[in-house]
C-alpha cells in the first residue's frame, strides 16, 4: 500500500488550477498512490480531492480548522473594533467584506456561496473524513451536512512526562498561573495582560505570580516582568514541558483563546502534567474540559471578574486544586501519545485498502 502526504507548495490558489491539477494527477499515477491523506488544503486548489478519487484512491481528510467553510480558517472578524469570532456566518455580504478586510482581496458573493457548495461536495466524497474532537465533528456535520458514519475521531497525541520532576517549593499560601502556548493574540495575550495589570491594581500580585511559558507573538511592554510579577519562559519543545512546568511550580494554567479551538494541545500537556485550566468556554475547550472536570471555564466575552472570582476562591481554599488535580491525574491516563495517535491512522489505512479491494 502507498500514501501520498500532500504538502502545501503553492501561494493560495482559487477552486480549481489546472497546472497543479495535472503535477498531482502524475504524483498518483506514477507512484500509484493507494490513500491520499490531506491533512491541509491551504495554499492549493480544493480540486485536488477530485482529482484523488477520479484516480482511485481512497481519500481521507483530517480537518485541524475552519478553512473549508471560510479561508479566514479561524473566523475571527472586525466586529464594532473588537476581534470576534463570528459563529459561522452565513450572510454572504457580510463575508465579502471580512474577506476583503482580511485579505485585501475582492471577492463576490456568488463566489462564497459556491466555495461552500463545492466543499460541501467534496467532503461527501471522502472515503474517511478525521477530526480531533466531538466538537469538531459536531461542527462538520451541521455545516456540512456530511454522513456520522463517515467522520472518526482521532485525538492528537501528545508526549507524555517519563519522568515527573519534583515542584520546586513554595509558599502555599501564594500561586503560581501559566501562560501555556503560544502567545498570541487569538490565544488570548491581550486577556492575560489585562489580567496581570488588574492583579496588581487589586493587590493580588503579593499571592500571585504570573508565568508565559511559549513562544511570544504579542508585544509585552519593557516594564511588565520587573513590576508585575511576571516572568517569561519563552517557546519550548514538548518533552520539555514537563519539567518547565514542575520547575516553576504551575498551579494552575490559563487557556484564554478567543476562537473556538478544535483541539488544544496545551489542554492535554496540563492534563498530563496534572495541572488543572481556567479556560474561555468556546469549542473543544469547552467539549472537553466539561467532560473530563479537569478544571473552570469561563465565558469569552468578559472572562476576567470570573477569573478573578476563582483564584480567589482557591486562595481561600486550596484543597480545591488538590481536587482538579486528581481528575487531571485520572483523565491523564487516558490521553493518546504519539504512538497511540499513529496506530489509530494505520489502522485506517489498512481497514480502507482492504475494502477498496473487496469492492
Amino acid at each position: 500500500m502507498k500514501c501520498a502526504s500532500i504538502k502545501n507548495f503553492s501561494k493560495f490558489k482559487d477552486l480549481r488550477d489546472k497546472d497543479i491539477e495535472e503535477l498531482f494527477k502524475k504524483i498518483l499515477d506514477n507512484y500509484l498512490i493507494d490513500v491520499v491523506h490531506f491533512q491541509h488544503i491551504l495554499g492549493l486548489p480544493l480540486s485536488l480531492f477530485e482529482i484523488a478519487k477520479s484516480s482511485g484512491a481512497k481519500v481521507f481528510i483530517t480537518i485541524h480548522d475552519y478553512y473549508l467553510w471560510c479561508q479566514n480558517y479561524k473566523l475571527l472578524r472586525r466586529f464594532y473594533g473588537d476581534m470576534r469570532f463570528c459563529y459561522f456566518e452565513d450572510n454572504s455580504d457580510i463575508c465579502v467584506d471580512c474577506i476583503r478586510d482580511t485579505f485585501k482581496s475582492i471577492v463576490s458573493r456568488e463566489y462564497i456561496k459556491e466555495r461552500r457548495e463545492y466543499a460541501k461536495k467534496l467532503l461527501n466524497i471522502c472515503d474517511c473524513i478525521i477530526t480531533p474532537s466531538k466538537y469538531l465533528k459536531g461542527v462538520i456535520i451541521n455545516l456540512f451536512n456530511v454522513d456520522e458514519k463517515k467522520i472518526k475521531i482521532i485525538e492528537h497525541g501528545i508526549t507524555h512526562p517519563n519522568d515527573l520532576y519534583f515542584r520546586n517549593c513554595k509558599d502555599k499560601n501564594t500561586m503560581n498561573i501559566g501562560y501555556l502556548g503560544a502567545f498570541t493574540f487569538e490565544k488570548g495575550a491581550h486577556i492575560f495582560l489585562r489580567f496581570v495589570d488588574e492583579a496588581k491594581r487589586l493587590g493580588l500580585n503579593r499571592y500571585v505570580s504570573f508565568y508565559i511559558i511559549g513562544e511570544l507573538g504579542f508585544d509585552i511592554p519593557n516594564n511588565y516582568c520587573k513590576n508585575n510579577c511576571l516572568k517569561i519562559i519563552g517557546s519550548y519543545k514538548p518533552e520539555d514541558v514537563n519539567r518547565l512546568l514542575n520547575e516553576n511550580s504551575i498551579d494552575v494554567v490559563l487557556l484564554l483563546s478567543i476562537w473556538p479551538e478544535t483541539y488544544s494541545y496545551t489542554l492535554s500537556e496540563a492534563i498530563a502534567n496534572k495541572i488543572p485550566v481556567i479556560a474561555t468556554d468556546l469549542g473543544a475547550l469547552r467539549q472537553r474540559i466539561s467532560e473530563y472536570s479537569s478544571g473552570f471555564l469561563v465565558p469569552y466575552e468578559k472572562p476576567l471578574i470570573y477569573i478573578f472570582d476563582i483564584i480567589q476562591d482557591i486562595l481561600k481554599h486550596p484543597e480545591i486544586l488538590d481536587y482538579f488535580s486528581k481528575r487531571c491525574e485520572a483523565v491523564s491516563k487516558v490521553l493518546p501519545d504519539i504512538s497511540d495517535m499513529s496506530n489509530r491512522y494505520v489502522g485506517l489505512y489498512k481497514n480502507m485498502h482492504l475494502t477498496k479491494f473487496k469492492n
